[in-house]
């Protein structure tokens, strides 16, 4: 039998919930699509321009759309943003058919779990559509089952957050465990988790969606229930068919949706330098990194050369930035920036390797190739052992400029 005072204490908290007054929030301007103040307070979610519900016998469906623009970063990616996902995700094709998921479930995984509401997210010329679809009896799963695999199957990209360790390995077993034909689509799934980390460390930015959204779109959660509570509150709704206890799970999983549209129009601004984009420094060279590692050379150019352009911009990403440059060919460019590093004692020994490089190799200046090399063992060697690659290097440096004396 369910604990009285645990239920009793879950409807004090939805109550409460439900009885905040909206107009006594405090004045919050909205934020500007630039540099975007990180502990400022942020703009809350709009409501709904129209929602409708359409009882099935084994499910419930709400479908609710928002306006494009309803919030700053809610509108469809920038087509140049295409190119920047794919250094995350090779087999994204298009921006066209992208669904967004979101799953609640009665417990964090297991055979005993399943999603009891999925939300289910696109765009469409009405704006941005999200369609729930809610389990009102355990024996309609299958039935749910099915309207979900048939929306995968009509899109080409799935978008979560954390999906790829969470939402889809509990759906697929929900699949398996009834007896259903899995899902043939679509074939590309992008995890917005994994490119928000990609955007800098976690402490900073977040390892959730309302943080990470918070953080980067200036979008704040109010009135949002715990997610702790959600699988309790599924239950109480099972004990007394009471609908009205599910309203506020209803409202978290289609707001996460919703954030999850913002999110990826505001990293895809980020991961292609864009110019309507939030002035982040951190979150640029981060994006530029990411590039690197994926190969895309160009874009992690463009996104290094913005970051150094328009604030500080750390040691170690200045010096990749010259790694990019030389790779591209522009030694010029890159030893700039070795000069930079090396001139400015925030150089390391890779950094005068590289400059030594450029004068022996490209210039053929042997012995200001040898002068660079001293200069680093005199910084690095000092009270500790001479780096080898700094060792090799002048040994390599000496044989040559004694070969080319005997030759002269």
């Amino acid at each position: 039998m369910a604990d009285k005072g645990l239920i009793e204490r879950l409807r004090a908290m939805i109550r409460e919930i439900e009885e905040r007054n909206p107009e006594a929030r405090p004045e919050i301007p909205a934020p500007e699509k630039g540099p975007l103040p990180y502990r400022a307070k942020a703009l809350v979610h709009p409501e709904p321009a129209s929602i409708q519900v359409r009882d099935n016998p084994e499910y419930r469906e709400i479908t609710a759309v928002y306006k494009t623009g309803s919030l700053p970063w809610l509108e469809p990616c920038l087509p140049d943003s295409l190119d920047g996902f794919r250094s995350l995700e090779p087999c994204l094709e298009s921006l066209d058919g992208w669904l967004y998921l979101d799953i609640e479930t009665t417990g964090l995984g297991g055979a005993a779990t399943f999603a009891f509401l999925v939300g289910l997210g696109e765009w469409t010329q009405e704006g941005f559509v999200v369609t729930q679809f809610l389990l009102t009896d355990r024996a309609g799963e299958e039935a749910l089952l099915q309207a979900v695999r048939d929306a995968l199957d009509s899109h080409r990209t799935l978008v979560t957050f954390n999906g790829k360790t969470f939402d889809v390995p509990v759906i697929n077993s929900r699949f398996v465990l009834s007896g259903i034909r899995p899902p043939a689509g679509p074939h590309c799934h992008l995890d917005l988790l994994a490119l928000a980390r990609n955007m800098g460390k976690r402490v900073q930015y977040g390892h959730n969606l309302k943080d990470s959204v918070r953080r980067f779109a200036g979008v704040a959660r109010e009135g949002d229930v715990a997610g702790n509570l959600i699988p309790a509150l599924y239950f109480i709704y099972e004990r007394e068919k009471d609908a009205s206890v599910l309203d506020p799970v209803l409202k978290h999983n289609r707001l996460d949706v919703l954030d999850m549209a913002c999110l990826a129009r505001v990293l895809g601004a980020v991961v292609t330098a864009a110019e309507n984009r939030p002035k982040d420094n951190l979150a640029l060279s981060h994006a530029g990194k990411m590039h690197y590692r994926k190969g895309n050379l160009r874009l992690a150019r463009k996104c290094l050369e913005t970051a150094s352009a328009e604030g500080p911009c750390e040691p170690d990403k200045r010096a990749l930035l010259a790694q990019v440059m030389r790779r591209q060919g522009d030694w010029e460019g890159a030893k700039k920036i070795w000069e930079e590093l090396t001139g400015s004692g925030l150089g390391t020994a890779e950094d005068y390797l590289w400059l030594a490089r450029y004068h022996e190799l490209v210039m053929g200046d042997l012995q200001k190739s040898l002068e660079i090399v001293e200069q680093a063992i005199s910084r690095f060697g000092s009270g500790s052992p001479v780096p080898e690659p700094l060792q090799k290097r002048k040994a390599r440096l000496l044989r040559r400029i004694s070969a080319s004396r005997k030759r002269a």
